[in-house]
C-alpha cells in the first residue's frame, strides 16, 4: 500500500462502513472504543473474529509463515538425548496442538522486552 495516496484508505473506509452496518455496530460500542487511550505504533492483541475488514477467510489467505502465534505449552518432549527439545503448544482457535522447537519460542516476558527494544 502506498501511503502517499488516499485511494486505499477510501476503499478501506467503504469496507469498514459496510461491515459495521452488516454486524450492527452501535454508537454505544463506538464510544467505548474511542475512549481507549490507543496510539499508533502500539502492539495489540485481538481475535480474528474481531476483524471487520477484510473478512477472516481473506486474512487467513494473506498470512505468511512470519505470522506470530500465541499459545500455551501443554507438554515438553525429548529428542533423542536432548531433554525438552520440543514443546507441544495449544493455540486458542486452532483445532489441534502444534509442535515447536523450544529454542524458537519466546515467553510473554521476552516478547514484551523485544517489543520495547524495537519501539525505542
Amino acid at each position: 500500500m502506498l501511503w502517499g495516496t488516499a485511494a486505499p484508505f477510501r476503499s478501506l473506509a467503504r469496507c469498514v462502513l459496510l461491515r459495521w452496518a452488516s454486524v450492527g455496530f452501535t454508537e454505544a460500542q463506538e464510544s467505548v472504543v474511542n475512549e481507549r487511550p490507543l496510539h499508533s505504533g502500539e502492539r495489540v492483541t485481538f481475535k480474528l473474529s474481531s476483524v471487520i475488514c477484510p473478512d477472516a477467510e481473506e486474512v487467513i489467505n494473506q498470512m505468511t509463515t512470519e505470522v506470530e502465534l500465541t499459545g500455551q505449552v501443554v507438554f515438553l518432549s525429548d529428542y533423542g538425548f536432548r531433554k525438552d527439545h520440543f514443546a507441544i503448544v495449544d493455540i486458542p482457535g486452532v483445532s489441534a496442538p502444534v509442535i515447536v522447537p523450544v529454542q524458537r519460542l519466546k515467553t510473554d516476558k521476552e516478547a514484551a522486552l523485544a517489543g520495547r527494544s524495537t519501539t525505542q
